[in-house]
């Protein structure tokens, strides 16, 4: 009985060294680095270039600065009624162009509604279709609570 349990402890003991130890641990068994780069999750969509943001930044300057030169023009140069309309509607075309570049670029519809008012106001009060006063009091009504 004594043989016997002696061997029964011998063949633990090489178990016990087969589990502690693990065996050619630095093997490759024709793994290669491609493993690391597989996407696990799907990952997250890139953000938009600083170029594109620049790119609508300088539409929305350049469409207000058109606008408003537009509105310069007419009011301190003594200018025919037909150019005069022209004025106005290139005024309006880039006034909506510095609108939508504004939506682009904050995306919030707050600041897009607000500039898109103060473009239109000042160009009604610039062209000479409302007073100053007039507008005031249309965007009065046009306040909730007022």
């Amino acid at each position: 009985m004594e043989a016997q349990g002696k061997m029964n402890v011998d063949e633990i003991r090489k178990l016990a060294d087969d589990i502690r130890v693990i065996k050619n641990f630095t093997e490759n068994h024709n793994f290669d680095s491609s493993l690391f780069s597989v996407d696990v999750s799907p990952k997250k969509p890139a953000p938009s270039s600083a170029t594109e943001s620049n790119i609508t930044f300088w539409f929305f300057v350049g469409s207000i600065v058109i606008a408003l030169g537009c509105v310069f023009t007419n009011v301190y140069f003594d200018i025919e009624s037909k150019h005069s309309t022209l004025l106005l509607l290139s005024a309006l075309f880039f006034s909506g162009v510095a609108t939508m570049a504004a939506h682009l670029k904050f995306k919030n519809s707050g600041a897009t509604a607000i500039i898109a008012c103060f473009l239109i106001a000042v160009l009604v009060i610039g062209f000479g279709i409302y007073t100053p006063r007039e507008v005031a009091d249309k965007a009065e009504k046009l306040i909730p609570g007022s």
